[in-house]
């Protein structure tokens, strides 16, 4: 499956890298994605307006299995596809991930700064980073997630336990650390016993 997601969202690396635990392929035409996404929806009419089109355009896309003709709705499509194929799959992945102490690896490219004592800052700059996070906010990350946390709730946790993993000497100092302008995040997850 191509992989059309945001590469600065939160929830949709979030996303990528759940396909890690998929036990079968996603759908990989449009009509079959349709077709999917039609029984996690109540009708036509509720998929239309989640995928921000008319009924009639996704009537043509399921009529044949040939690709839709409009770039946009397509993307929109795979995106809804991956957001929600085999959410019990990854529940039990994060679940055992939580239960055997794993971590998060957060990778990204971003404006990462801080402030800690008084008088002491680092302003945000451009960084390429790799940090992986504690049990405990891989834990507090996961349960966000699975309790469907915004963008901006993710942002905020992912954030404080970048800051909190990155300094951990110094933890207890910090005041805040700011994650801004990122051009692409990903995780990677890591069980305790491997």
């Amino acid at each position: 499956m191509i992989t059309t997601l945001d590469p600065a969202s939160i929830t949709e690396a979030f996303d990528r890298a759940d396909m890690t635990f998929w036990t079968r392929q996603a759908p990989r035409s449009d009509c079959a994605r349709l077709r999917f996404l039609l029984t996690r929806t109540s009708g036509l009419d509720a998929l239309a307006a989640c995928l921000q089109t008319k009924e009639h355009v996704l009537s043509q896309v399921l009529a044949g299995n040939t690709p839709c003709g409009d770039r946009m709705l397509s993307l929109r499509i795979c995106r809804e596809v991956i957001r929600i194929w085999q959410p019990r799959v990854r529940k039990r992945a994060h679940q055992k991930l939580i239960a055997e102490d794993g971590s998060i690896g957060v990778h990204f490219r971003a404006k990462f700064g801080f402030t800690a004592g008084a008088g002491s800052s680092d302003d945000p700059r451009l960084r390429l980073m790799s940090i992986w996070l504690s049990p405990a906010h891989t834990a507090s990350l996961l349960r966000a997630r699975e309790r469907g946390a915004k963008e901006q709730e993710l942002h905020s946790i992912v954030e404080s336990a970048t800051g909190e993993s990155y300094f951990r000497v110094y933890a207890s100092r910090l005041r805040a650390v700011t994650l801004k302008e990122v051009h692409f995040i990903d995780f990677s997850f890591d069980s305790a016993g491997s």
